[in-house]
């Protein structure tokens, strides 16, 4: 697994983009991995954790209490090809 969380700073912690490797999944090492790394954030009196799961990854997450808020919605958009011109 690929490290996906950086130090925390303060009482929050953001993690980007957890994920493993396709040939190691549903072996239950990325729930022990978010159990091990839940455990020292707390050590560490962090109190708001914040993820962006796939849809495939939430299942996982909800079983440690992370529940989907929609404030944490996102949004992307293309940009404008040239040729569309100015709106």
């Amino acid at each position: 697994m690929r490290r996906a969380w950086k130090p925390a700073e303060g009482r929050g912690q953001l993690f980007r983009d957890p994920q493993d490797e396709p040939a190691h999944r549903r072996r239950g090492l990325a729930g022990a991995a978010v159990s091990a790394l839940l455990d020292v954030l707390e050590r560490e009196g962090v109190t708001l954790y914040e993820l962006h799961a796939s849809k495939e990854a939430a299942p996982l997450y909800g079983e440690f209490g992370f529940a989907r808020d929609p404030a944490l919605m996102r949004m992307t958009k293309p940009p404008q090809a040239q040729d569309e011109g100015a709106r």
